[in-house]
């Protein structure tokens, strides 16, 4: 029920090894949505089964940011101080699935910083370098306590993104926030947690936005905190060979770059009607077919062939 996601909190599972501590979790559709509303972060990669077929994956993959804030939540529930964050590093080396299970190890741990490593089926998804201070009694911007108003996701030319400039308004809805990651309200400021969902929200949905898979990012939380309650963002330069764009943003507390790639759209496909023009009436009605894979290309051609003959 909506009531239960509301109330999610991952199931933990930890061993003593030596230097690290295992922790793992999995995503579902239904975190996936929540976290969507949340962040504001509503690509169909992330969200729509149907859509995500047709792309690379084949399927939903889990936002990089939520899985960033699941290790962040992990790496603090042991902490009873207020914290404020310095640098965070993170690097997104292989998409998850909805329903895999992510391990948790963190490495080389002090009073002020962590490694922290992400595997899956034995690879490497995600590796993130985070530091650290205690908050005291500095104060911080107030933002608006809601989610973010939805927003159209964009698909940008190649012209577009390589110019690209804008802003973002930062708010957070606290109350939900506390249910999803209920350590790291309690320790970092929340204006801290609204500019790393704002991140998500600018790759997923604005820039690179539709076709993006986020690469990489590099942030300094040592600025002033100050200024507008917003995120900004400027290209500073895309690779269309790569497909590579990098781009610098800034916000109250916080600077820093983040790189994305573009992935390919999806192909299209003749339609059922064109395609059925290239076959005879019955011409496959005495056939049994099984196709392996046929949501985006020669097997989604087949597919309908094969159909419009009968099969």
């Amino acid at each position: 029920s909506s009531k239960m996601r509301k109330a999610f909190v991952p199931i933990y599972f930890l061993l003593d090894i030596k230097e690290f501590h295992l922790v793992q979790c999995s995503f579902s559709l239904d975190d996936q949505i929540d976290f969507a509303k949340l962040s504001g972060d509503y690509n169909p990669i992330h969200v729509d089964p149907v859509k995500a077929r047709r792309t690379r994956f084949g399927h939903p993959v889990v936002h990089g940011i939520h899985v960033l804030l699941w290790a962040l939540e992990t790496l603090v529930a042991s902490k009873s101080n207020f914290l404020k964050l310095v640098s965070l590093r993170a690097y997104f080396n292989k998409s998850i699935e909805m329903g895999e299970i992510v391990q948790f190890f963190i490495k080389n741990e002090d009073e002020t910083c962590a490694e922290i490593q992400l595997f899956s089926k034995n690879e490497q998804v995600t590796r993130i370098l985070v530091s650290y201070l205690p908050c005291g009694t500095e104060e911080y911007l107030s933002i608006p306590d809601s989610d973010p108003e939805p927003q159209e996701c964009l698909d940008l030319s190649s012209e577009q993104l390589a110019k690209a400039v804008g802003s973002l308004d930062l708010c957070l809805n606290k109350s939900e926030t506390s249910q999803r990651f209920p350590n790291l309200m309690r320790v970092f400021p929340s204006i801290q947690l609204a500019e790393l969902m704002a991140l998500t929200r600018l790759v997923g949905m604005e820039c690179p936005g539709l076709h993006s898979i986020f690469s990489n990012l590099n942030i300094d939380f040592t600025y002033p905190c100050e200024g507008e309650p917003c995120l900004n963002y400027r290209v500073l330069s895309y690779d269309s060979r790569f497909g590579l764009l990098t781009q610098n943003v800034q916000a109250p507390s916080m600077a820093g770059t983040l790189r994305a790639f573009i992935r390919p759209s999806p192909q299209n496909q003749k339609s059922y009607l064109e395609l059925s023009k290239l076959v005879k009436k019955g011409e496959f009605c005495d056939q049994t077919a099984l196709i392996i894979g046929g949501s985006r290309g020669l097997g989604e051609v087949a597919g309908k062939l094969l159909a419009a003959g009968g099969a």
